[in-house]
This record gives C-alpha cells, structure tokens and sequence, in this order.
C-alpha cells in the first residue's frame, strides 16, 4: 500500500479546519477534468487522512455556455479544435474544453500589448516568412480549446459527447504527446505516453459504448479514471456530482441548506444590502453584476 506524505503545514491547515467544521464536505466544480485534476486529487487524498469520513465533492460545471466565438465558424462538423489568438479568433470565450501542454497557457500576446513593448508588428511579419501571419504572431502558446461552428449558443449540460469525441481525442492526444515529448528520461518517457494514449482510448471507448452521453457525463466517467491512474485507487471520500444537479432550485430542492443565502436576496428587508455587498464584491474581476444576469 502506498504511503502519502503531504506537506505538514498544509496537512496541519486542513485538519484544523476540518475540526472548526465537523460534517461539512468540500466541494470542487471544474470545466473540464484534463486540467488541474492532479492537485485536486491529492487534496482528496490528503482529506482522506484527516478525516476518513469526510465528504469530497467533485463536480462537473456544466450550466455554463459553451465555448463560442463572437462570429460564428465555418466548418464541416459542428464543433473544432482551434488557437486563441488576437486575430481570427479574438474574443474566444472557452469553456469545458480545452487543453494546454507542459508550461502552455491561454495568455494571448495581443497586438496592443506588442505595441505596448516597442513591436512594430508591420515590420516584424514583412521581415519574417511570408507564411508568418498575425494569427501565429498572436497565438496564445501550447494552448488549445474546442468551440462551437454553429449560430445557437449551447449550455455545456446539453453538448452530446459523440458530437465532439473526434475533436477531444485530438485535443488532448496533441496536449499530452507535446508534454510527453520534453521529458527527458526515455523509460519515463515511454511510460507517461502509454498513460496518455490509454486515456484518448477510455474518452473513445466510453462514447462508443454509451452513444446518447452528454459530454458532463463523459467527464464525470473520466474522473474516476484519473484519480484511478493518479492514485492508484478511487478514494472512498470522493462523490461525483455536477453543477445542474447541484444547483437544482424548484419547489423540492429549495428548503436545502444551500440555497438559504438566496432568501436574502428576496426578502425585502434584506434585499437591497444583499444585492449592493454582491456587486461590490465583483466589480473588476470580470463576473457580471446582477443586473446583468436580467
């Protein structure tokens, strides 16, 4: 049985929460489960030697749109693989799919930002290869994501896996084999794109067996095979939820506990402050304010 050793003060940190908390589980809701699954994985882990029985929470965050661009593409599938950059794709917005390589990252050089630091960019592709475009210039680095082709705005909860599994095995098969290919020890090496393949193969395998899937429910699937292959077993603490079924709100679900804040923003004595102290607390950080929502 393998022995896990966790940093002490974190350790320390998340015992002593759970002790200030007793019953209360954690919860954790992500896109996509080709991210930062590694990190939540060992936290399940490092739960788990606190308190056994305490609950984690990992959810699939389906109620959001799916990715789309401000103009719609042209293709022949309804969905592609494609770059963020500061040109055809400018103004990408993705969600629940997407997949960098080792040290990649959705962080676009813009134009502005060229400019910024002294790039005369007219200069720069003339003097360049003539097949050097301003897309490639401004291509965010080791970064892709999959986006809509159509004009209808889709919730991620409603994305049919067998309409994109060609587009997600590519994805992830490209991310993986580029991060693969930098390791420098061979046996690693060989090791790490073996895990990777079986991978493509289980997002594969499970979309065939199971036709009429909704991409949440292929990811909830896949987790369990990524805390499998990280830890070598599924921690017995782990539920796998997602955010539609969590956030349910109609008359059986809306006595639970979580969605007792809400009656601060219908009651009337309480709804104006409840209302001003949310907005103020996301201003600047990009998350829309309530009047938005309409």
């Amino acid at each position: 049985m393998k022995v896990w050793e966790f940093d002490a003060a974190a350790k320390e940190t998340l015992c002593r929460l759970c002790s200030a908390h007793p019953g209360t589980p954690f919860l954790t809701l992500g896109q996509t489960v080709f991210w930062d699954e590694p990190t939540k994985a060992f936290f399940a882990k490092m739960l788990e030697q606190c308190v056994p029985q305490a609950e984690f929470w990992h959810g699939i965050h389906d109620t959001d749109y799916f990715s789309r661009l401000p103009r719609p593409l042209s293709g022949p599938r309804p969905y592609a693989v494609i770059e963020h950059n500061d040109s055809s794709t400018r103004g990408l917005w993705v969600a629940m799919c997407e997949a960098s390589q080792l040290f990649g990252a959705e962080v676009v050089p813009t134009r502005a930002k060229l400019r910024h630091y002294g790039i005369n960019l007219k200069k720069a592709l003339a003097a360049q290869s003539a097949s050097l475009s301003l897309d490639e210039v401004t291509t965010a680095w080791g970064w892709k994501g999959i986006a809509s082709t159509g004009e209808r705005e889709l919730v991620a909860r409603d994305v049919a896996a067998a309409d994109l599994v060609e587009e997600l095995a590519a994805l992830v098969q490209g991310a993986m084999a580029r991060s693969v290919e930098v390791i420098v020890d061979s046996d690693t090496r060989e090791e790490a794109g073996k895990r990777a393949n079986e991978l493509v193969k289980e997002v594969r395998r499970f979309v065939e067996e199971h036709p009429a899937a909704s991409l949440p429910r292929l990811y909830q699937h896949m987790l369990s095979c990524l805390y499998e292959l990280l830890l070598g077993e599924t921690p017995q603490n782990l539920k796998v939820t997602s955010s539609s079924s969590l956030f349910r709100f109609n008359p059986e679900t809306a006595g639970r506990k979580r969605f007792a804040p809400l009656g601060l923003f219908l009651n009337p004595e309480t709804r104006y402050i409840a209302r001003r102290a949310y907005d103020d607390a996301v201003i600047g950080s990009g998350i829309y304010v309530l009047e938005q929502f309409g």
